[in-house]
């Protein structure tokens, strides 16, 4: 369905508050050039993803110390495991050109 044509053959412009109608195939899939409206703008959070970055940092304000403490002591390897993932990739980088030795862990153990 082609869009309507305004006064001097240019898209007619829809008011803000009136949306286009939404143009679809035969199995529901938005046909092509129609991508069904804008979406989440951009950065946009939904509540539950808020509410769980919330709660978790409370928790970590509360005892996030004493858990790395506990994996140093009880588990180094996932200790070791949890920083190197945490590090940016550009960091590794660095440390294979300044000589150190960077330690490749199998699939298995990072699945761990």
């Amino acid at each position: 369905m082609p869009q309507p044509l305004g006064e001097l053959g240019l898209p007619a412009l829809v008011p803000k508050d009136e949306k286009p109608p939404v143009e679809k195939d035969e199995l529901g899939r938005f046909a092509p050039g129609n991508n069904g409206g804008p979406g989440r703008p951009l950065g946009a959070k939904n509540k539950l993803t808020e509410d769980f970055i919330e709660d978790f940092h409370a928790a970590w304000r509360e005892g996030g110390k004493k858990a790395l403490q506990h994996m140093v002591e009880n588990d180094p390897v996932g200790f070791v495991r949890a920083a190197v993932q945490l590090m940016p990739k550009d960091v590794l980088v660095e440390a294979r050109r300044a000589g150190l030795v960077v330690v490749k862990m199998s699939a298995e153990d990072m699945a761990l």
